[in-house]
């Protein structure tokens, strides 16, 4: 590991490529005792928040109706032994606020993962409590980025609080 960490700006612009380009991430959560992870397809959205489609009455999403508080881990897919890439985030998770926040999370969701949009109710139905399976926002609170590639100098960075010194644009 490199002693010289990087900070602000180049810190987060390599974990914004991470971010950026990996679609899967593992969130975890805990409750009453009980550890859950589960793997979710993610979309990044503006203001350190990430959108993902599950169950409501998956293990995990019971955790994190009894504790918002979570931990998600997105790796660059190409990442070997040698060679890891990756972003760790601490957040809270909690449904959309509202109809226009709904239909943000689903946009984004849908251009990202094309025909998903055929399986989706309306925002209006998905905000509905008895919905089985609907969206949630993760927000960002602390981030780290790890790049133990020879590029990113065998980097393991502290956890920086958010936000970054610069937002990055959505995925599309």
């Amino acid at each position: 590991m490199s002693d010289e960490l990087p900070s602000g700006t180049d810190l987060w612009q390599r974990a914004e490529q991470v971010i950026v380009r990996e679609t899967i991430g593992a969130l975890a959560s805990h409750g009453d005792g009980e550890v859950s992870v589960c793997n979710v397809f993610l979309v990044w959205l503006p203001g350190g928040r990430f959108g993902f489609k599950s169950r409501r009455q998956s293990a995990h999403m019971q955790n994190l109706a009894r504790d918002a508080s979570a931990a998600l881990a997105i790796y660059d897919t190409r990442s070997t032994y040698e060679s890891k890439r990756g972003v760790q985030l601490k957040g809270e998770v909690r449904p959309p606020g509202d109809v226009d926040e709904m239909h943000e999370v689903v946009s984004a969701y849908a251009a990202r993962f094309p025909g998903s949009e055929k399986k989706l109710g309306s925002n209006e139905e998905l905000l509905r409590p008895e919905t089985p399976s609907t969206f949630f926002i993760f927000d960002v609170k602390t981030y780290r980025l790890v790049d133990e590639s020879a590029e990113g100098n065998r980097t393991m960075a502290a956890m920086e609080s958010w936000p970054p010194v610069q937002d990055i644009a959505p995925n599309a």
